[in-house]
């Protein structure tokens, strides 16, 4: 780690601000279901049923950064950073 040195002799190299930024993130989860035909018979007119669960951005495993940085920002000195958005969705698909 190199020194910064702002024209005096009162700086020493300083690795307090270096972590690990490894990281894992899960972006997009889609979990759906699709009810049987055979029970759709029943109702008649309904030809496929389909519900879905979906989410976006849900999980960030890190090993070393502290709580609020986001890996994959290189530089919040901009004051322009924002967090990023977790996103349900829930749905139905009906066909007839």
């Amino acid at each position: 780690i190199k020194a910064y040195t702002n024209g005096s002799n009162n700086s020493k190299p300083n690795s307090q601000y270096v972590f690990d930024a490894s990281y894992l993130r899960i972006r997009n989860i889609t979990l759906g279901y699709t009810i049987p035909k055979d029970i759709l018979k029943k109702v008649g007119f309904i030809n496929n049923v389909r519900l879905y669960a979906s989410g976006q951005n849900l999980f960030t495993f890190n090993k070393d950064l502290p709580e609020g940085i986001d890996p994959q920002i290189p530089n919040r000195s901009t004051g322009n950073v924002y967090p990023i958005a977790i996103s349900y969705t829930f749905g139905l698909n009906v066909t007839f």
